[in-house]
């Protein structure tokens, strides 16, 4: 009886060194990492940004505290954040090639078809391929008459907008927003919605959050 207690404190004394161990692993900065909040164990620093404030307003509070470059963790993968424009020009511009590539995650491997898109996709002759024809696409439209006519055709919109809001105080900027992702729609599906129209202000609320 009593070494069947022994050896049952003995289980739990290993286990608990055991998980006392793997969490300092798991919230361990690693080394040459810069300063940044502690994380709490699985879920890294992600509480952070569970609240009502912005990120970008999270990232200068943290940098009056930690400096310019700010590390943190997203679950099991850490992030380096550089809120200051020098050095964002400097690893943008000085050297693309240490800061081009992207992480390599479940979900977004699973929604780019393993990083075949542009935006997520790893910096290979393939990805530059696909980058080539896009900046070509967008260069001829942004170029041409086609886009010139499409915001023609909506500036009057925007007036009959703010027309009916005339002599009450209104924020344009949602009629301004509205206006912008039409042009982008019927560039991209060759249909044209209303300002007002409930797709678009349902995009609008989804890049709010």
């Amino acid at each position: 009886m009593m070494l069947d207690i022994t050896t049952g404190v003995s289980l739990l004394l290993v286990a608990g060194v055991l998980l006392i161990t793997w969490m300092y692993m798991n919230i361990r900065r690693p080394t040459g990492m810069p300063s940044g909040p502690t994380p709490y164990p699985i879920i890294g620093n992600v509480s952070v940004f569970m609240g009502k404030t912005p990120p970008h307003e999270i990232f200068r509070e943290m940098s009056k505290k930690y400096g310019p470059i700010i590390s943190f963790k997203v679950g099991p993968n850490w992030a380096v954040v550089i809120n200051n424009y020098e050095l964002t020009q400097e690893a943008l511009l000085s050297k693309p090639n240490d800061f081009s590539g992207r992480p390599s995650l479940y979900l977004l491997d699973w929604i780019t078809d393993n990083q075949k898109d542009i935006v997520l996709a790893q910096p290979t002759p393939i990805w530059k391929f696909h980058r080539k024809l896009a900046h070509s696409a967008i260069r001829k439209y942004a170029t041409g008459e086609y886009l010139e006519n499409l915001i023609r055709e909506i500036i009057p919109r925007i007036q009959g907008v703010m027309t009916q809001k005339a002599g009450t105080p209104f924020d344009p900027h949602e009629v301004i927003t509205l206006a912008v992702y039409n042009v982008i729609a019927s560039m991209c599906f060759g249909h044209k919605y209303t300002l007002l129209i409930c797709d678009l202000k349902r995009i609008t609320f989804l890049l709010r959050l």
